[in-house]
């Protein structure tokens, strides 16, 4: 229902989806090696996370029009998905238990479990290409809130120094380079914070913690 409040209607039409290469690769480039330093020659995350940018050249999408929630999954919401017998617990006592408390963003959802609530609620989750459209507008935004780079003034921790990147890679051999961060309060929150915190952030369309806080399917 586009008219529900707690949800935010974007109108069939077209965007451009991906990145401009000719001008983003740069800068991309920078940031990820500011960001995922190679350590000792031993690895080099970014040049994996280069290969996969570049398949994401920009192209035109056509979009039918759609409804996307306002806000992050709540713990509550899924509590209530549980109790009806739509989801599984798991989500609710994995993890580190600070995260579960009243109001706050659901997180250690698998794809399977995310995918349940959103049945459960009537929907399904969002596409690449809607959650882009969302995130981007018609414009391509750089960020969700537009183009100036304000990095402490939204919920994303610190970036892992090159010990902890060190322990990670060895910890986890599957992954193709460390991509864990620091736990810190330098953004305003020691863990997630509830959904809506960083109002500032909110796109022109409404949606708000498109970058930032906890990961999302």
């Amino acid at each position: 229902d586009s008219r529900r409040p707690d949800r935010v209607w974007f109108p069939a039409g077209s965007f451009w989806m991906g990145l401009d290469l000719e001008t983003d690769w740069e800068t991309i480039a920078r940031a990820c090696a500011d960001h995922l330093p190679e350590v000792s020659g031993i690895i080099n995350p970014c040049e994996d996370y280069n290969a996969m940018l570049g398949k994401q050249g920009r192209r035109e999408v056509v979009l039918d029009g759609f409804a996307l929630d306002r806000d992050e999954v709540s713990v509550d919401a899924y509590r209530a998905c549980v109790a009806d017998g739509g989801c599984a617990l798991d989500p609710l006592v994995a993890g580190d238990q600070r995260h579960h408390g009243k109001g706050m963003p659901l997180v250690n959802v698998t794809w399977t479990e995310a995918n349940a609530f959103c049945k459960w609620r009537g929907g399904s989750l969002p596409s690449e290409a809607q959650w882009e459209r969302a995130a981007a507008g018609t414009s391509g935004r750089v960020w969700p809130w537009g183009a100036p780079t304000r990095r402490n003034d939204f919920n994303h921790g610190t970036g892992p120094d090159r010990l902890s990147m060190l322990y990670d890679n060895h910890r986890n051999r599957y992954l193709s380079g460390p991509l864990f961060g620091n736990v810190d309060d330098a953004d305003g929150a020691l863990v997630a914070a509830r959904p809506g915190s960083f109002p500032w952030s909110t796109t022109d369309e409404g949606v708000r913690d498109l970058a930032g806080n906890v990961a999302e399917w």
